[in-house]
């Protein structure tokens, strides 16, 4: 059946069923997205997915994050088996939006998204989402060694993997929070005629998990589609720290492993993407090495640092690198 005969059959008989609809940008996945405008203005989100895909894991995650207090979309009407949905419009424009057109203050808006994490971790996070943990590591890192270190000495992958999974284990425990995951400036809506946290709009969670709380710190700072700048990260760092308590030096600490397993994750899906013809998403890997020379230099990375370099991934080279084979 076509996409817009299930979701003109979906929306038949409701009150959306004849609003204008305008096509939204995507994402990595194969989800697609309308805003439908009614005659009065109003304006929904219509969501297409693939039927029995994650759509059932978003409704849930949205009723908790609105349970905790903050921004998700509501969801009007749902048939999570054929991947369709009405949901509440959280606003017009994402954070890179703001900075980049509309001339916002980077510094309050990456602000505000620091204090949706550090409420966030004041919630438990629900229990029945996959753990991040660090016999999880191989995992994390199955498309970084598939689709971006094709070369690498097969050795070297279990020392890799091993290295990093014990620097987790050293620095990042401590019980797990909800990782949207995707935590970053396309994906946080702002909405300054709100206040507090609710001028943070939260999209694109349905692949949340449990992990350290600076896992999504690192998906906001370590961002390869828009790269806050070495100095406004490192005020948000400290930011977070002191909103949570926890001492500086083990909050970096904890921020560079997440940060570096992330990325090298990311290396992976990049590079498949590309290779699957989407080559835009190519133009993102030398920020993505960049931000693992930066996450590289902590001390606690310095065997990692050098198992990669061995691998043929030196951050040095990040211009060269970007040009996988």
């Amino acid at each position: 059946m076509a996409a817009e005969t299930r979701l003109a059959r979906f929306l038949s008989g409701t009150r959306w069923e004849t609003w204008a609809r305008a096509p939204m940008a995507g994402d990595a996945s194969h989800r697609r997205y309308w805003r439908a405008t009614g005659p009065a203005g109003e304006t929904v989100i219509l969501v297409e997915d693939a039927p029995g895909s994650t759509l059932e894991r978003f409704i849930r995650i949205a009723g908790h994050l609105r349970g905790c207090g903050l921004s998700a979309p509501e969801i009007l009407r749902a048939d999570a088996g054929q991947g369709l949905a009405v949901l509440s419009d959280l606003g017009p424009d994402h954070f890179a939006a703001w900075i980049d057109r509309r001339n916002a203050d980077p510094a309050t808006l990456y602000r505000a998204a620091v204090d949706v994490l550090t409420e966030l971790g004041r919630h438990p996070a629900p229990p029945d989402l996959t753990t991040l943990a660090p016999d999880g590591v191989a995992q994390m890192l199955e498309p970084f060694f598939a689709h971006y270190a094709t070369g690498m000495p097969t050795d070297l992958r279990e020392p890799i993997v091993s290295e990093l999974a014990a620097q987790m284990g050293a620095h990042c425990g401590g019980d797990p929070v909800l990782s949207l995951r995707d935590y970053h400036a396309e994906n946080l809506i702002w909405r300054p005629e709100r206040t507090g946290l609710d001028r943070v709009g939260l999209l694109d969670f349905q692949d949340a998990i449990r992990a350290h709380p600076t896992y999504d710190l690192a998906s906001l700072l370590r961002d390869a589609r828009r790269d806050p700048g070495a100095e406004l990260a490192e005020a948000m760092i400290d930011h977070f720290a002191t909103a949570t308590g926890a001492p500086r030096p083990e909050t970096a600490a904890a921020f560079a492993v997440m940060a570096v397993l992330r990325n090298l994750r990311i290396l992976g899906i990049f590079a498949a993407l590309g290779q699957s013809g989407r080559s835009s998403y190519l133009g993102y890997m030398p920020t993505t090495l960049t931000h693992l020379k930066t996450d590289l230099r902590h001390p606690a990375l310095k065997p990692l640092s050098m198992l990669l370099g061995d691998g043929g991934l030196d951050p040095e080279s990040v211009s060269d690198k970007a040009n996988f084979a």
